[in-house]
């Protein structure tokens, strides 16, 4: 499925969700190009509108630089008492290393308030997805060993009030001629609150990254 925009937002080609799956009681089954658990918070974790150009300025994009569509296999849950949660496996691309991907979600409901859990584990390099914004690490498996990703969100969202928070941990193994087995690591948190006043929604955000481990040394 090919998205269009007028703004020429979309590049690419199937750069939308496109899949084939199974729906009913026991759940959802999907296999295809699908979105990973961690851009599925995406939008509550960036409330914000933006166009191509201007994300980087107008919306909290160091935390999403993880957020992909895998060509994939996933499941999702039904829903039980507020409760629902969803599995996904990318397997490797042709680049030569293993660079399979597990990702795993888990989400709670209730009265206008959420609570999201995002996971991914992942060997060698981005998978199946490449990092387009920055085109130097645009090859797979170039330099990461082991990669894992863990987001948790939380909030409160009634249609007219918004707030929510997130916080989210990388940990990465890489490996090279410069970064022989580097152990890096960093944190980031952000918080947004909005309130709808008919077609008008006002709204403040604050994100902060904390000072991470890069070569097993401290760094801003």
């Amino acid at each position: 499925e090919q998205g269009a925009s007028v703004a020429g937002a979309n590049s690419g080609w199937g750069n939308k969700q496109s899949f084939v799956g199974l729906k009913g009681g026991f759940g959802t089954i999907r296999a295809g190009s699908l979105n990973s658990p961690l851009k599925n918070t995406k939008d509550n974790v960036n409330a914000w509108e933006s166009g191509k150009f201007t994300g980087n300025v107008l919306e909290i994009s160091g935390m999403a630089q993880r957020e992909h569509r895998y060509l994939s296999a996933r499941y999702d849950s039904p829903e039980f008492a507020g409760f629902s949660g969803s599995v996904q496996y990318a397997p490797k691309d042709n680049s030569g290393s293993n660079g399979e991907s597990y990702h795993v979600g888990l989400n709670y409901q209730n009265s206008g308030f959420f609570a999201q859990y995002a996971g991914l584990f992942q060997r060698y390099g981005e998978g199946t997805k490449k990092m387009e914004e920055y085109y130097l690490y645009n090859i797979p498996s170039l330099f990461v060993e082991k990669l894992q990703v863990h987001r948790l969100v939380g909030g409160y969202d009634n249609n007219a009030l918004y707030a929510s928070v997130a916080a989210q941990q990388q940990d990465a193994k890489l490996y090279g001629t410069w970064s022989a087995n580097s152990h890096n690591s960093q944190t980031e948190v952000a918080a947004t609150v909005a309130y709808r006043f008919g077609n008008v929604t006002p709204r403040v955000s604050y994100a902060h990254g904390f000072k991470g481990t890069v070569d097993s040394a401290d760094h801003d």
